[in-house]
């Protein structure tokens, strides 16, 4: 198992924007503290994030400001996203996800739940997302990999915890 693992890290690739300058971490008992910058993306940090830690698998939590956002929701009759772009800043109330492995890379799977300056609340799987002005994180480590695997069903990749 173990070597599987290792032949699928060759499959990532770090993203050349986000430097350890930009992701800055503090680790705790647990896991981590993630701190993530204006112009972050969100989804790119936590891969690049998981490459740089070789993490096996992780789950997170947190809050924040985003902007740049887009939202999906699995319409399970189609098997598809319906997706959306919203324009400007969002308050981040909660960001909850985590990051198993998929085809042999890192696969950082988010959903989020927004507020805008009228304080209405909009959520849904994260497809894109840029921090707008901080990101703080906490992650929490596994010490197993954990596999996605496609489910004919639902037609999504999910956990596989045979």
């Amino acid at each position: 198992m173990l070597e599987k693992i290792q032949k699928r890290l060759s499959g990532n690739t770090i993203d050349s924007r986000l430097s350890p300058k930009t992701i800055s971490c503090k680790q705790l008992e647990s896991g981590y503290f993630l701190k993530l910058n204006r112009g972050d993306d969100v989804l790119d940090a936590f891969k690049t994030f998981a490459l740089t830690k070789q993490l096996k698998s992780a789950f997170f939590t947190g809050i924040g400001a985003l902007e740049d956002v887009k939202l999906g929701y699995y319409d399970l009759p189609t098997k598809t996203y319906l997706e959306k772009e919203f324009e400007g800043e969002w308050e981040l109330l909660n960001l909850t996800g985590n990051i198993t492995w998929k085809d042999g890379k890192f696969f950082v799977h988010a959903h989020v739940t927004l507020s805008d300056k009228e304080f209405r609340t909009i959520g849904g799987h994260l497809f894109h997302g840029k921090i707008a002005i901080t990101g703080e994180f906490f992650v929490n480590i596994s010490k197993i990999h954990l596999l996605r695997e496609y489910d004919e069903e639902t037609g999504l990749y999910l956990i596989n915890l045979d």
